[in-house]
């Protein structure tokens, strides 16, 4: 079973547990916990350990074989192929599975051997580390909501740029060239290079140079073993589009579809199969979900 998280509570299937999570991190690491208590064995003994998962009947002569065929039932993946984004439990079968599809380059390998890859279940982007990893998926908890409106970020900072941005109207960056003008440096600064013929941003692969980094990383796509030209697919329709600003468009313009409720703007989260959808649903840390009188169901662990 691969686990799909679309931001509601996962519940420990193990007998006698009925604890609820919101946190993927915290959910897995909560199975560990429960494989770590079954004690420890003496290597004489010849007993086995059991997997007290409901409905399963497995069982291992250790506790490492229960860890990995745990993975199975928590959807705990942590390895993915680069290409097409299919998560596995352990790189062994990520490696077969490139093997097949003729996709292990050099780059994928480290000592000889296939080096780890982490990937977040919510966008598919992978990190070398765990502590990256954990980092990353940091951003896709929203901890604030805006008191003015139903938009909720991630940081104070997010809230601050919002709130100056959105409600106070506050703009005091010009650009010297039309007059426009912004809420941030970092905004002026993106919209300079309309006014610029510079070509900063060079592919690495054929030397073809662009204005705005995103220009950039659509065209090294194009350089990918597999590449797929339209990225973005309607979830109400069949139409296709290379970029969000395309799916943004048709989605206001075809179907009259408007922002989704605690969203700043149209976003699109990236699935398993490579595709990006319309993203309509947030990650809410468990304290704005209870300030929100959202239904979290998370239960702490009974002692």
């Amino acid at each position: 079973m691969e686990l799909i998280y679309d931001g509601s509570a996962m519940a420990c299937g193990w007998v006698n547990c009925s604890t609820l999570w919101d946190d993927i991190d915290l959910y897995c690491n909560h199975v560990d916990d429960h494989i770590d208590s079954l004690g420890v064995m003496d290597r004489d003994q010849r007993c086995q350990l059991n997997c007290n998962w409901q409905g399963c009947k497995m069982h291992f002569k250790n506790k490492a074989n229960l860890r990995v065929h745990c993975r199975h039932h928590s959807g705990d993946k942590t390895a993915a192929c680069p290409y097409c984004g299919v998560f596995f439990a352990n790189n062994s079968k990520l490696i077969d599975h490139m093997l097949r599809k003729n996709q292990i380059g050099p780059e994928m390998l480290e000592n000889g051997e296939l080096r780890t890859i982490y990937s977040c279940h919510l966008c598919q982007k992978q990190f070398g580390t765990q502590r990256l990893l954990r980092e990353h998926c940091r951003r896709h908890v929203m901890n604030h909501k805006c008191k003015y409106c139903t938009v909720t970020v991630d940081s104070p900072s997010a809230l601050k740029r919002h709130v100056a941005a959105v409600h106070a109207k506050c703009r005091l960056y010009t650009c010297c060239y039309c007059g426009h003008s912004f809420s941030q440096k970092a905004d002026v600064d993106r919209h300079m290079v309309v006014h610029s013929n510079e070509l900063t941003h060079k592919c690495g692969h054929c030397g073809e140079q662009f204005r705005w980094k995103k220009q950039l990383t659509a065209h090294i796509r194009k350089h990918d073993k597999v590449y797929i030209p339209y990225t973005h697919l309607c979830h109400l329709c069949d139409a296709k589009y290379a970029n969000g600003f395309g799916l943004s468009r048709h989605l206001m313009r075809k179907h009259k579809c408007s922002i989704p409720r605690g969203f700043t703007r149209f976003q699109y989260k990236k699935c398993k199969d490579g595709y990006a959808r319309l993203q309509t649903k947030r990650c809410l840390s468990r304290s704005l979900a209870i300030d929100l009188g959202c239904c979290v169901n998370a239960t702490k662990e009974k002692a």
